[in-house]
């Protein structure tokens, strides 16, 4: 039972967002390469380890609020005492050290800079910048952005500007909508274990929501228009996965998970995978 509960505090389902690493590859059709395939990969499970370290130490930081809210209390292995502190300390340290091997190994200055960032930012989100709004919605937004950088320097290969705007603003409308199910979800805000929901409402995140999901979708539409023109007819795929995603959080309150929306919804991982492969066609017979 403690190893499955060590996995859980790693958590590897939320991996997915790791996906955004492979965003210039997809792009840029350097997916043709085998060289440049090996080398997101290895970029993927640098923030694979990475990502997991940050969770542990935010868990770590934050056990003692998990104990007092209604499902983390349940679900995360330390705040459920399932896995002790001793040992969630030492897993910390050891994917750490990991992380400090693959980076030797990658031998890359710029995905040293950007993981030390990725880092820093998460250590600085956990301690302080979590309980400030709108600041607590950008930093984990940073992170995706940062993703896509890392996945454009292990190809070495320039991003589109447009690309990261659309990365912004999708995690940006992820994170709101995140936000706003937890508003939902708890009948006093002033007494959520969550600090900074304290300075959001109801009302605010909806607006928020529909202008980050607004711009996704405009910054999307001209980046393929600017870099990629043949790519403008997945503009339908991906304004249906705005909308889905929008739907499911509304309709199934499955906002407080994105992983587990787009896991456990068929048509919006039907959706994705399309995009996926729409794309990947488009951008090879670009040349």
């Amino acid at each position: 039972m403690v190893k499955v509960d060590l996995i859980k505090l790693i958590r590897p389902t939320q991996w997915v967002k790791n996906s955004f690493v492979l965003a210039p590859l997809l792009f840029t059709h350097s997916f043709t390469n085998a060289n440049d395939l090996l080398n997101s990969a290895y970029a993927v499970l640098i923030f694979c380890i990475a990502s997991s370290v940050t969770y542990i130490f935010n868990d770590y930081k934050d056990i003692e609020a998990d104990r007092n809210h209604p499902t983390k209390s349940k679900s995360r292995p330390l705040a459920s005492k399932t896995v002790s502190k001793n040992q969630g300390f030492l897993l910390g340290l050891f994917l750490f050290l990991i992380l400090v091997i693959l980076l030797a190994f990658a031998m890359s200055l710029g995905l040293i800079l950007v993981i030390m960032g990725y880092l820093l930012l998460n250590v600085c989100y956990s301690i302080l910048l979590k309980n400030y709004p709108f600041i607590d919605v950008i930093c984990v937004s940073a992170g995706f952005v940062l993703r896509v950088y890392a996945g454009a320097i292990a190809i070495s290969v320039p991003v589109s500007p447009w690309m990261f705007v659309t990365t912004l603003s999708l995690a940006l409308f992820i994170s709101i909508s995140k936000r706003k199910h937890e508003l939902y979800l708890i009948d006093n805000p002033l007494g959520s274990t969550r600090a900074v929901l304290r300075n959001y409402s109801l009302g605010l995140t909806r607006r928020l929501v529909i202008v980050t999901g607004t711009l996704t979708l405009i910054f999307y539409s001209l980046f393929v228009i600017t870099s990629k023109e043949n790519l403008i007819i997945t503009v339908p795929l991906v304004a249906y996965g705005l909308f889905r995603y929008w739907y499911i959080c509304e309709h199934y309150g499955k906002g407080e998970s994105p992983a587990e929306a787009i896991f456990t919804d068929k048509q919006l991982l039907l959706c994705a995978t399309i995009w996926t492969i729409l794309s990947g066609w488009l951008v090879w017979n670009s040349g």
